[in-house]
């Protein structure tokens, strides 16, 4: 599928995967203790705390849905 043909929000997330991915690459492995590890791998786990500017932007219409 060309750039063209997919929706914005389609485009914006795969470029956003893209973008996050690029540094990951460049990196060196890192290597945890297996309790650091833990403690990594749940704060990834653990749930957003909603505030309200969190509450604001996930309401807010996309700018280009503006």
């Amino acid at each position: 599928m060309h750039d063209n043909e997919r929706k914005p929000s389609e485009f914006m997330l795969q470029s956003s995967e893209v973008a996050a991915i690029k540094p990951l690459t460049k990196s060196s492995v890192i290597v945890l203790e297996d309790e650091a590890y833990d403690a990594f791998i749940a704060a990834l786990n653990a749930p957003v705390e909603a505030n309200a500017r969190l509450k604001e932007l996930m309401v807010r219409l996309p700018l280009w849905e503006q």
